[in-house]
């Protein structure tokens, strides 16, 4: 108990009492500051003569002291115990009375802003109401004028009404206010500096999607790629000329490009969705996302793809039929591999695959080639010499369905590329005097080249090229994309379009690459598969292409290496030693045509037998899925409770295609859409993974 002399009277009050009663009074002041521009020393005493009577021992000191007190460890009060009732239901931990305000952190992390908003809405709300009724009622009056104490009671009807009475007591709303609205004839006002909306408030809602969707799967960007993002969706659109006037309106230089300035108003409006952090790493588990049920999800998605593409063609079910390992076909489900062929791939020669292979001259980590061995002194190892010298570069080998090589990509690790490294030197090939340097060039020849491809009746050059690190950039995938086109290699016709199948590399989601796949005059269709299950699905980790050029790799590596040691030329290799080597695996690796079909078939991709469902490791980890009837569907059982959490989810979307693009084109209206899949972790809900269709709204209009 703590005695308290408040002049001729004598009171006994317990102190956790008095605690409250300073906290519900600290509360109402937080509230006050946020809409209130009086100073605090006035807010505190408004609110202390409000209960004077009622406490007298109460002073404007205790409430300042509390304050500080509460502001050194952390705890903001702004809508705590005063809107538990109506704003914090199924919230755990909210600040309510004086035993539990010293809980370290008070509500929830994020439930301010989110109070602050819903506040803000609904004090806009009851000045809109009250303007509004205010407005009829002196219209309906005969003198012209509301009656008296008429205006306090349309306020205090409202206030109760909207429940701001008990959010916020001391609120109120000055005659003053809903008078100057009404000599305007502005009774409704929906939001704070309205004519300075921003000319990005119509795609700023696409921006903020695509932010979280791209953390939502493990690939946040940086407010740097955002800005980016942002100047590459106005480059070029009608939009970018409001931008200009707008800065000529602010007397800056219209330059039409957003500013780092933009971003930071953009991160201050949507404050309530998104932040920047400091990044944390996590560790990819490929158990978790190599399931049954993701990889139907894969396959049914990506199989649909191929028919709006025009590649494929559904059957009818009398026409289904089994495949066996070789891809003929079977009588029965005995001698077969995979499901039943449902859907049937018409031009294979229309669906690409790629993936990168990095490699590295130093041999300081390379693995034992393949069946070679070497005689030593008993209970000794071998150590061989090798080459030291650092020289990176990355490879990719486009492959059609068909099994066709299409191109080979060649990117070293070099500011610029010299004679001997764009065609390579093999020393084993000597040089002919009587001939030119271009009769001394080509496979098989001193100075042999890149792979060449023949695909389609035309022939494809390598595409060589070379970046600081040597690796793949969305403008390199671009032009790679681009070079085919201009080759005449795919004919837009009869609603057919290209496709092609990688993996979520960051890059393939990068603004070069998808406006240029997404451009009218040469548009591909674009898939991304199961993300940290590559070694199941993606033919390029094949054993029968990634796998073999490693071998060959570091065999031929080894070999040359010898011829050198062996002819005194040292024990090293550099960027000129590349060519001769890629030229010589290049065959046995992504330009082995049966190898390839035998790669595509083992995964499902020609025929398309959802052929991976069969694995051991993946049939391991079907839960709840059931083969059907004798048409062979594969249907699965859902948890109702995850489904209700991702719609629930306001970052993550699971409807059809054209759902989703009805519903970008009624916020933002008519214009392009590119379409990839991505996969996202929701591990946070039951350790579900989802598969979630996308459209990014990249045409303004």
């Amino acid at each position: 108990m703590k005695r308290v002399n408040d002049g001729d009277q004598l009171h006994s009050i317990p102190r956790v009492k008095m605690r409250k009663i300073t906290l519900d009074i600290c509360t109402e002041v937080s509230n006050a500051q946020l809409f209130n521009d009086d100073g605090i020393v006035k807010i505190i005493d408004d609110n202390i003569n409000r209960i004077k009577n009622e406490h007298p021992w109460l002073t404007n000191d205790m409430v300042r002291s509390k304050l500080q007190r509460l502001k050194s460890k952390g705890i903001k009060l702004g809508l705590t115990s005063l809107l538990e009732d109506s704003l914090c239901s199924g919230v755990d931990r909210v600040i309510t009375n004086a035993e539990n305000c010293l809980v370290s952190g008070g509500r929830p992390k994020g439930s301010g802003v989110q109070n602050k908003i819903l506040l803000e809405n609904k004090i806009m709300e009851a000045k809109n109401r009250i303007a509004v009724l205010c407005d009829k009622k002196r219209k309906q009056s005969k003198k012209g004028k509301l009656e008296k104490n008429e205006y306090k009671k349309i306020h205090d009807d409202t206030l109760k009404d909207i429940g701001l009475d008990k959010m916020m007591p001391t609120f109120s709303v000055p005659w003053k206010t809903i008078n100057t609205r009404l000599l305007r004839k502005r009774l409704v006002i929906t939001g704070r500096n309205v004519n300075k909306k921003s000319p990005m408030a119509a795609i700023e809602p696409v921006i903020l999607q695509v932010v979280l969707w791209k953390q939502e799967a493990n690939q946040p960007i940086t407010p740097t790629e955002g800005l980016q993002l942002s100047n590459s969706l106005i480059e070029g659109k009608p939009i970018q000329e409001e931008i200009k006037k707008n800065q000529l309106m602010l007397k800056r230089e219209p330059t039409g490009i957003l500013s780092k300035t933009y971003w930071k108003l953009f991160m201050r409006r949507h404050k309530h969705a998104i932040e920047s952090k400091r990044g944390g790493r996590i560790a990819s588990n490929r158990a978790e996302w190599v399931t049954y049920e993701n990889i139907k999800m894969m396959y049914d998605l990506i199989y649909s793809q191929m028919i709006e593409a025009g590649i494929a063609v559904s059957l009818p079910e009398d026409e289904w039929y089994w495949v066996n390992n070789l891809g003929l076909r079977v009588d029965n489900e005995e001698e077969s591999s995979g499901l039943k062929v449902k859907i049937k791939l018409t031009h294979p020669e229309w669906l690409l695959f790629g993936d990168e292979v990095g490699n590295e001259m130093n041999q300081k980590d390379d693995k034992n080639v393949e069946g070679r061995k070497y005689l030593v002194k008993k209970n000794s190892l071998p150590k061989l010499t090798g080459s030291n010298v650092d020289a990176r570069f990355t490879a990719i080998g486009l492959t059609a369905a068909s099994g066709d090589p299409v191109m080979c990509v060649i990117i070293f690790a070099a500011e610029e590329l010299t004679f001997s490294q764009q065609m390579g030197h093999d020393i084993r090939i000597p040089f002919d005097d009587n001939k030119s340097v271009k009769e001394n060039s080509g496979k098989g020849k001193t100075f042999p080249g890149s792979p060449k491809c023949y695909f389609r009746g035309k022939e494809v050059e390598a595409f060589v090229t070379c970046t600081p690190k040597g690796s793949v950039t969305s403008d390199i995938l671009k032009q790679v994309f681009e070079r085919l086109d201009n080759m005449g290699m795919y004919e837009r016709v009869d609603g057919r379009v290209p496709m092609a199948l990688f993996d979520a590399h960051d890059l393939r989601l990068q603004v070069p690459f998808l406006q240029y796949i997404n451009d009218k005059n040469h548009i591909w269709k674009f898939c991304i598969g199961l993300p940290n299950g590559t070694h199941k699905w993606q033919v390029g980790d094949s054993k029968q292409q990634n796998g073999r050029w490693k071998i060959e790799w570091y065999k031929e590596k080894d070999d040359l290496v010898s011829y050198k040691r062996n002819n005194g030329l040292g024990c090293n290799l550099d960027k000129s030693d590349i060519m001769p080597i890629v030229s010589r695996i290049w065959d046995k690796s992504f330009a082995n045509k049966e190898g390839n079909k035998k790669a595509i078939r083992e995964r499902g991709w020609n025929p398309l037998s959802y052929n991976l469902l069969k694995d051991p490791e993946i049939l391991a980890t079907r839960a709840n899925f059931s083969l059907g009837d004798e048409n062979n569907e594969v249907t699965a059982t859902v948890n109702q409770t995850s489904t209700d959490v991702v719609v629930q989810d306001n970052a993550v979307l699971n409807h059809s295609p054209s759902q989703s693009q009805e519903n970008t084109t009624a916020i933002l209206g008519n214009g392009e859409f590119i379409y990839i899949y991505i996969y996202i972790n929701l591990s946070k809900y039951l350790s579900k993974h989802f598969c979630v269709y996308i459209s990014i709204y990249l045409s303004i209009v």
